[in-house]
């Protein structure tokens, strides 16, 4: 079997298994065993996602080529989704996050915090809006022109999106949760992440809805088969062998 088989292979693996993630669905038998019904598949595919992904990473960044980066599953995720997923808004900052955590630090007056509150100020959650991350959100570079320590800076980069998505995936997988408590719904399929308010709540909820994450993955496996066919890498070759399991 040629390399270019074997790419094919792999990557038709993980495509078909996308598709029966995406359609996963209860029995109607069993349906008054789920409650709610929509919630509980809804995070067993974002459970099912998090985990392919996590395994591009790992055969991206194996140990054979990086063996530092190999044991930090934190950097190396990060890393992946943000080379490989074309996630525009995953480069973004959360302000309503960031926000948070500004006030939580005693920071309010300064640059960093007042260029924040001016912008987040334009949106009321009152409005019953969705707000995209493109619209209320902001690059690295522009907010680190506002920070003055060396804390601010480090706040900015904990709530990039990638990193928050890292973070979200932790509690999918280690805590067997869901975070937060955004609405999604029949938001469910929509392959951005967005933010809601409640009437009379002023604190924006972050949404990362399913469609996101099939969105990410199969941006990503795409990428991953352009890498493999310009290197030429056998992927199964950075497989670890399990024919005793």
């Amino acid at each position: 079997m040629t390399i270019d088989n074997k790419i094919d292979r792999f990557c038709s693996y993980f495509e078909h298994q996308s598709i029966v993630i995406g359609g996963l669905r209860s029995e109607p038998q069993d349906a008054s065993e789920i409650a709610p019904e929509d919630h509980q598949i809804r995070f067993y595919q974002k459970v099912l996602l998090v985990t392919a992904l996590d395994t591009l990473a790992g055969i991206r960044y194996s140990k054979e080529k990086y063996p530092c980066r190999s044991k930090r599953n934190r950097d190396r995720f990060i890393r992946f989704i943000s080379e490989y997923s074309s996630w525009p808004s995953g480069v973004l900052v959360s302000l309503p996050f960031l926000l948070d955590d500004l006030n939580r630090q005693n920071s309010r007056g300064n640059k960093l915090f007042s260029f924040i509150k001016g912008k987040l100020d334009q949106f009321s959650t009152n409005e019953g809006i969705l707000l995209r991350p493109e619209k209320i959100d902001e690059r690295p570079d522009t907010l680190l022109a506002f920070a003055r320590t060396e804390k601010e800076e480090e706040s900015i980069w904990h709530y990039q999106h990638y990193a928050l998505m890292y973070r979200y995936r932790n509690f999918l997988v280690h805590e067997s949760r869901e975070p937060g408590y955004a609405m999604e719904g029949i938001r469910h399929t929509e392959p951005e992440a967005y933010y809601h308010g409640y009437l009379n709540t002023p604190k924006w909820h972050l949404a990362y809805p399913v469609g996101l994450f099939i969105r990410i993955f199969m941006n990503s496996l795409r990428n991953m088969k352009e890498y493999l066919i310009e290197d030429e890498i056998d992927p199964y070759s950075l497989v670890g062998d399990t024919t005793r399991w």
